[in-house]
C-alpha cells in the first residue's frame, strides 16, 4: 500500500509540475471559441484592470478602459502562455457565462506577434453600444491591430 501511495504522490507532483491535467493547448481561435460557447465559466485571471497601462506590443504603454487578461489554463501555441481576453467595459471578472462577442488580432506586419489575438468576453454574449464603440475607438489608435471583428 505505501508503494501504490508513493507511486500515486510522484505522479501527482509530476502531473502539478507539467502544467497540470486541467491545462490545455488551444491551437486555433476558432477551436478557442467553440470550447468557450459550450463553457462559459473558464477560469479567468485578470492581469490589467481597468485604469492599469498596457504596451500591447507596441511602443508606449496606454491606459486601459477594460479589464485585460487570459485564460490561464488555455494555452496560445503562438505565445506559449493563456488566450488573451478583453471585458467588455461594463462587466467584471466575477462575472459569469462570459461569451465571446468578437476578436482583435495584429496585423500581418507584426509577425513576432500574429496569432496572438485577444478574445473579447461579455456577459451572456450582451453589451451596449457605447461599450462596443468604447473599444471601437481604443484600438483604432493602436497601429498594431487590425479592427476589431464583432459577432
Amino acid at each position: 500500500m505505501k508503494l501504490l501511495f508513493e507511486n500515486w504522490r510522484r505522479c501527482l507532483k509530476e502531473s502539478i509540475t507539467e502544467g497540470g491535467p486541467q491545462t490545455r493547448i488551444v491551437q486555433t481561435r476558432k477551436e478557442l471559441i467553440d470550447l468557450i460557447l459550450m463553457d462559459p465559466n473558464q477560469s479567468i485571471s485578470i492581469d490589467g484592470p481597468k485604469g492599469s497601462t498596457k504596451k500591447f506590443g507596441g511602443d508606449a504603454a496606454v491606459e486601459l478602459t477594460f479589464d485585460y487578461g487570459e485564460y490561464p489554463m488555455l494555452i496560445n501555441p503562438a505565445d506559449g502562455m493563456g488566450w488573451d481576453i478583453i471585458l467588455m467595459p461594463m462587466n467584471n471578472s466575477k462575472d459569469k457565462s462570459l461569451f465571446p462577442v468578437g476578436h482583435i488580432s495584429y496585423r500581418e506586419d507584426y509577425p513576432d506577434r500574429f496569432g496572438n489575438d485577444k478574445i473579447i468576453l461579455a456577459k451572456h454574449g450582451k453589451y451596449e453600444e457605447e461599450s462596443k464603440t468604447l473599444l471601437d475607438s481604443f484600438f483604432s489608435k493602436l497601429k498594431q491591430f487590425n479592427k476589431i471583428e464583432w459577432y
